[in-house]
């Protein structure tokens, strides 16, 4: 079966299509380097193999930044920017202003993924392919959003509750696309996670997706990369235990003290959490078992390219 990559941006001033590009083009470097016979769909068909979704395109926290505007001064602003930073008042209406919007539009969210999906799936439509695997990757804040996604695709609103389908395969995505074709959920991989932050969130002493010690099924498992150095990013395996989710400890950027400020951005970069990706790709493709799709398939234009 194919596998399709799904990356979800986090929270941040000005995330525009393209933001995951660097990791996919050193997925397709890995894919070629390990002579995969899933590389070649990689590289000719970027588009088809790798999707994003855009989910905050910053409007409001714009709008929001220009009223109360910005006390630093010009000078500082601009040096901030220069390397890649944000002011206070910039982290403050975009970065944590995201998570505030998300919550309250959460639904209008995790539709733009469902929507990426159904899309993937209408393309193999007319080819005959009845089953496909879906990869997430989730850059801090679109880790929780993956989560949430996964959580609500395959198990029924709230905490410890009934799977979706269950006379299915345990990791199949519920209601997706075109009928007749099945999308099993293959990996989940987060960089720079806050998900742990989340634990903490509840109501009245109830328990939440967050607490739930199996929240989803995965085909081949969720690979949680962090940097000791990223403020941002957690190690999970203390909240959801090894058998849900492995911890994969990597230095964004080795010069220290820079990296508090430099590493959370690294991962759409390294080296590590693109050849764990290609790995992934290759294991998932050439199954023993798996129904294979022909390549005429795996491309939605009969070969020409997505």
């Amino acid at each position: 079966m194919l596998v399709h990559i799904v990356a979800i941006h986090g929270i941040g001033h000005g995330r525009q299509p393209g933001f995951s590009w660097p990791l996919r083009d050193l997925v397709v470097q890995e894919l070629e380097r390990m002579r995969s016979p899933s590389a070649s769909r990689a590289k000719e068909s970027r588009d088809h193999f790798w999707r994003e979704v855009v989910w905050d395109q910053d409007e409001a926290a714009a709008e929001l930044y220009d009223r109360v505007g910005d006390p630093f001064p010009g000078w500082a602003r601009q040096l901030l920017r220069c390397c890649g930073l944000p002011t206070p008042r910039e982290l403050a209406c975009y970065d944590m202003g995201d998570i505030l919007a998300y919550y309250a539009r959460r639904r209008q969210v995790l539709d733009k993924i469902r929507r990426e999906v159904e899309r993937i799936v209408e393309e193999h439509g007319e080819k005959g392919t009845r089953e496909l695997y879906l990869a997430l990757v989730g850059h801090s804040m679109g880790s929780v959003v993956a989560f949430d996604f996964l959580h609500e695709s395959q198990r029924e609103p709230g905490p410890h509750v009934a799977w979706r389908g269950a006379d299915t395969r345990p990791s199949v995505i519920v209601a997706q696309g075109v009928a007749g074709i099945k999308v099993f959920a293959s990996g989940l991989f987060t960089l720079g996670s806050p998900l742990a932050l989340f634990y903490r969130l509840s109501s009245a002493g109830e328990d939440h997706q967050y607490r739930d010690r199996e929240p989803f099924r995965l085909e081949d498992g969720w690979r949680n990369y962090w940097d000791k150095e990223d403020l941002v990013s957690f190690n999970l395996e203390g909240i959801f235990g090894k058998k849900v989710v492995q911890d994969v400890t990597v230095d964004n950027y080795p010069l220290p003290l820079l990296g508090l400020v430099l590493a959370h951005g690294g991962y759409w970069r390294n080296a590590r959490v693109a050849r764990e990706l290609a790995e992934h790709v290759h294991r998932m493709e050439n199954r023993p078992g798996d129904a294979r799709a022909t390549m005429s398939d795996s491309e939605p234009d009969g070969g020409k390219g997505a």
